[in-house]
């Protein structure tokens, strides 16, 4: 703006001296600076919303505007070439968005001085339309043992914080009793039959201590309650239902512990009509304790560990097209059904030992001064990996599960094992995160305290740190990528696609202490280093952040 008053200024300055009287008569120029920030405004689900434009001015001569004009104009910031609508001529302006306008509108405002020697100035800006939770963060939340579900709405700079969104939107309370546990998201929640019978959605799965629930990300309806996702055990007449832990899957099934004594196994067609699972061994039978899973990439067995004998297991995945009308059927009729579910998946097994290609570490004999700490999946492949901190030696351990050994006997199973230091860390504030599918080798991500840890597992695991939050007072609570939990890859088309750029968003959950959180977004690049000339975004305003999962849409 300031080089076109220059350009005007010094063309009069050539004209004049075409006819020099040698009268200078210097007079003082109203300076104008003049500032538009870049607006983003979050559409309502049915009704119109506004966003009002006001200008930073400031003069050098004058002290208010009575002697300045304005003029609004606005065009689509789409379609190209397209002219621009004067839209006001005051010194603020009101925009208004109905639910279907979310393409992003420029606005230009120009400023006329009408003094004497007045002259005019001219800003644009941006205001982004930000669609209800699109490309979002969805914070659990801890209020005095109530759930809160609160969303980081959009990206970047532009993101609204709405901490209790659940409330905003139904008018209401979050309606699972308990204190919050768990957050999971899925980016494509339906059957795998072109979504005729059960359209996909993008959904959450909210546990407490004392109940879940499956809801739609958009909307915030609930999918199915505690009692609909173990049917099994209602129409068994069995009440005991205590959330373990839910680990899903949307391509070969979901997985779901119950008192963490029992795992139940879901058909991957979104109507999570979920059967127990039993040892496919009679002799293997016993009583067990899960308190981790993950599964290998494409969903075809899952990982267990079992505190009670403080060993792994495994289970396959489930795809079987011939039920998924039974189930569809189950859910429509329920109990009345013929096809209540009464069936049992006996899939729950030891991890053997391939004879060709022998375990790098005995599964079924743990250390037992070693502490599992987590379990995910890993990079692009078939592994699993189990953290877990040696009392003895005070290492970090990571074990390697290769999934494809499950079926492939010429494929180890128990794959490698690797140790780490994390000096001045105690294990106990270790949180954890896998490498997302954007990476080609196994990394993972480690945080502590105020600070990220990047642990290339090689022969001799390299530790770096790639981000450290100015507070050092703050507490990390998780690390999540933004790819979503289950999902993984390219797929898909349309609404049912998961961008690539998302392998490499890597979420901080955040606690500031006295009952405060936020979530830091950091980008890294495909060596899993933190890209130093992208501003890292921090969103604020939350209570006491439990867990949190991103969801695009």
């Amino acid at each position: 703006m300031r080089n076109i008053h220059v350009i005007i200024f010094l063309c009069c300055f050539f004209v004049s001296c075409y006819d020099d009287k040698g009268n200078y008569d210097y007079r003082e120029i109203n300076e104008v600076e003049l500032s538009l920030p870049i607006y983003s405004v979050r559409l309502d689900k049915k009704e119109e919303v506004s966003v009002t434009l006001v200008p930073e001015i400031s003069q050098t001569l004058a002290e208010n505007d009575a002697q300045l004009s304005f003029k609004w104009e606005k065009r689509n910031n789409v379609i190209l070439f397209e002219g621009w609508e004067e839209c006001g001529d005051g010194p603020t302006l009101t925009l208004s968005f109905s639910p279907q306008d979310q393409v992003s509108v420029v606005v230009r405002l120009t400023v006329t001085d009408h003094r004497p020697d007045g002259s005019t100035w001219v800003v644009e800006t941006t205001v982004v339309p930000i669609k209800p939770y699109n490309r979002s963060w969805f914070v659990l939340q801890n209020d005095n043992g109530k759930s809160v579900l609160g969303v980081v709405d959009g990206e970047g700079t532009g993101a609204v914080v709405i901490p209790d969104a659940y409330k905003e939107d139904m008018g209401k309370d979050f309606p699972l009793n308990g204190r919050p546990k768990m957050l999971k998201s899925f980016f494509y929640y339906g059957d795998f039959l072109g979504g005729f019978l059960n359209p996909s959605k993008r959904a959450l799965m909210v546990l407490t201590e004392q109940d879940m629930g499956v809801y739609e990300a958009a909307s915030f309806n609930l999918i199915y309650s505690m009692e609909q996702l173990l049917h099994w055990k209602v129409v068994n007449n069995q009440s005991d239902y205590s959330p373990g832990e839910m680990w899903s899957f949307s391509k070969l099934g979901d997985l779901l512990v119950n008192n963490e004594k029992e795992v139940f196994l879901a058909n991957a067609d979104g109507f999570s009509v979920f059967y127990p699972l039993e040892w496919a061994q009679e002799s293997d039978k016993r009583e067990v304790h899960l308190t981790h899973a993950a599964t290998v990439e494409n969903g075809s067995a899952f990982f267990l560990y079992d505190k009670a004998e403080h060993c792994f297991l495994y289970c396959l995945g489930e795809k079987n097209t011939s039920i998924i009308f039974s189930n569809q059927s189950f859910r429509q009729y329920g109990n009345e059904s013929s096809f209540a579910p009464s069936k049992v998946y006996k899939k729950l097994n030891y991890v053997g030992n391939n004879p060709t290609k022998p375990n790098v570490f005995d599964p079924k004999n743990i250390d037992k001064d070693e502490i599992i700490l987590s379990m995910d999946r890993g990079c692009r492949g078939t592994k699993v990996f189990a953290t877990a901190y040696s009392r003895k030696t005070r290492k970090f351990v990571v074990y390697e599960f290769n999934g494809l050994g499950i079926t492939d006997l010429s494929s180890c199973i128990c794959s490698a094992r690797y140790e780490f230091e994390l000096p001045g860390v105690s294990y106990e504030s270790v949180r954890f995160a896998m490498s997302s599918y954007g990476y080609e080798a196994g990394i993972l991500f480690a945080a502590s305290g105020n600070k990220v840890y990047k642990v290339e597992l090689v022969n001799s695991p390299r530790v770096s740190q790639i981000y450290e939050h100015a507070d050092g007072n703050i507490r990390i609570e998780k690390i999540k990528f933004k790819y979503g939990d289950g999902e993984f890859g390219t797929w898909g088309d349309g609404d049912n696609f998961i961008s690539e750029e998302f392998y490499y968003q890597l979420g901080v959950l955040v606690n500031y202490g006295n009952n405060k959180g936020g979530v830091v977004d950091l980008k890294l690049n495909r060596a899993g280093e933190l890209i130093r000339d992208v501003e890292i975004v921090e969103h604020k305003g939350f209570g006491e952040v439990i867990d949190f999962a991103f969801i695009a849409q």
